[in-house]
């Protein structure tokens, strides 16, 4: 085989092993942003939404509506999204909180699903890539 060949599929090969390393050092990394903002963002609804009257006579009760607000706010805030849950890097996103009781307790879950923009993936088609990522508290007891 001539030695410009070699160098050439030598090239290639690393260009292509360059590619696909950043779309899944980007998937990953937009994965653990994500993960670490919801997170934060269910900590922060709980504040939110937590009824102080309830909480001062020893009951944990979340205003629901107040729950969701506070998390898809910081959610979008700390992670630059626009009001459709989506930006540059996140595409098509969808939050869906849900809080349940358990012997008076309450657990909040949060499940975001979006599309990860990608690099290399356009040259084989996969212009994107959907992660899913899902949060839970447990149940809120330790405080009743």
């Amino acid at each position: 085989m001539n030695t410009g060949i070699k160098t050439m599929f030598v090239i290639y090969f690393l260009v292509i092993a360059a590619l696909i390393f950043t779309d899944v050092s980007i998937l990953n990394q937009a994965a653990d942003n994500a993960k670490r903002t919801l997170d934060r963002a269910i900590d922060g609804g709980i504040i939110y939404g937590t009824i102080e009257e309830d909480y001062i006579k020893g009951r944990i009760r979340l205003d629901e509506d107040k729950v969701r607000k506070g998390i898809n706010d910081l959610f979008r805030k700390n992670l630059n999204l626009d009001s459709s849950l989506s930006s540059e890097t996140y595409q098509r996103g969808k939050l869906i909180v849900t809080i349940t009781y358990h012997n008076g307790a309450p657990s909040v879950e949060a499940e975001y699903v979006a599309a990860i923009k990608m690099v290399a993936g356009k040259l084989v088609g996969l212009e994107t890539q959907d992660i899913d990522i899902k949060k839970r508290t447990p149940y809120l007891s330790d405080y009743k």
